[in-house]
């Protein structure tokens, strides 16, 4: 309902000159344009606010201050945010792509997946993207987009099976002194593309730090460590 073209919302690093060369996505200057578009519309003020809890507990669905055309203004914000954050996305997928098929000659396929991949408009937007790269889509169905929470889940379960990086498991749940976990929040699925690499050493603002060795990496690492110790107790 949404008029997706109300707001010019400003598409991330499109303008950049060295930030625009890589495959980065970076949403926060998108996330303060659209603060300052719902602030200036007066949408988050304390008035408004009261009245949308009363209205969400007389059971009316609220609207705030100027009834529809609140709702309007809410409703070409989120459009006019998502047409901008869709092109953003395409823009990288596009330079990613071509990156894969300049190394990768034989490339069918793009997967999407995850949570995201549930948006429509982005999952149409994305098959136009690969249908002009000469490639094929593949996104699951809706019902099996979710969480990257689930991801990680199954991440462990593999390398539970695959016994990789896998401990006697406790008898108790609660961890004994002296015992901890690792808690990883920058933990990257696989190496860098090094054409990203040597973009990312121009950026200044890149956060590295604290970025661990990648999960490929690391797999493939203490693979080779099992299989050594399993020779040796042979």
């Amino acid at each position: 309902e949404g008029d997706a073209h109300r707001y010019a919302f400003p598409v991330p690093l499109k303008n950049s000159r060295d930030k625009a060369k890589n495959c980065d996505f970076s949403f926060a200057g998108l996330k303060t344009s659209v603060r300052t578009a719902v602030d200036r519309a007066g949408l988050l003020d304390n008035n408004e606010a009261s009245e949308e809890e009363e209205g969400a507990q007389s059971g009316d669905g609220g609207g705030g201050n100027g009834g529809d055309g609140s709702r309007q203004v809410r409703a070409d914000i989120a459009a006019s945010f998502q047409r901008t954050a869709v092109e953003h996305l395409c823009l990288r997928t596009r330079t990613a792509m071509a990156w894969a098929l300049a190394t990768h000659p034989s490339l069918e396929s793009v997967v999407v997946a995850g949570g995201v991949a549930s948006n429509q408009t982005l999952r149409r937007e994305l098959a136009r993207e690969v249908r002009e790269a000469g490639l094929r889509l593949i996104c699951p169905p809706p019902k099996y987009c979710t969480d990257n929470g689930v991801m990680v889940a199954w991440t462990g379960l593999e390398r539970l099976r695959a016994g990789v990086g896998v401990g006697p498991v406790a008898e108790s749940p609660r961890p004994e002194e002296g015992e901890w976990v690792e808690l990883r929040p920058r933990w990257p699925l696989g190496e860098l593309d090094p054409r990203c690499s040597q973009q990312r050493e121009k950026i200044k603002s890149a956060k590295t730090k604290g970025i661990k060795m990648s999960l490929t990496q690391e797999t493939l690492l203490m693979a080779a460590a099992e299989k050594g110790q399993s020779l040796l107790r042979k």
